[in-house]
């Protein structure tokens, strides 16, 4: 009965002394982190291929527009745009397809 006293106590006083412990160390760990500069990161250059009705490619992406996606997508190139031709951006029957990809 005595040892289980004893080792409750000893249990009791290593859980506050981890307690403690991450308690203190808390605040500082936050003031480094705080203190730390952020890295600079490059900013990220694009490059675009804009696609026309003209364009070879725009004949491919009407006959097979999805082999044609995943052609472009394998070398990098994402759709980001096809401009709503109802918002009069465009003339009437002209279609052109956005991509972009990292330089």
């Amino acid at each position: 009965m005595l040892a289980n006293s004893l080792r409750i106590k000893s249990t009791a006083k290593a859980a506050l002394f981890v307690l403690l412990v991450g308690l203190l160390a808390s605040p500082s760990w936050l003031l480094y982190y705080k203190s730390r500069k952020p890295i600079a990161q490059k900013p990220i250059v694009w490059e675009y291929q804009v696609i026309t009705r003209n364009d070879q490619l725009f004949q491919s992406l009407r006959d097979q527009p999805v082999e044609t996606l995943n052609k472009l997508g394998s070398s990098g190139w994402e759709l980001v745009s096809v401009p709503d031709l109802e918002g009069g951006r465009l003339p009437r029957g002209e279609v052109q397809f956005i991509f972009k990809r990292e330089k």
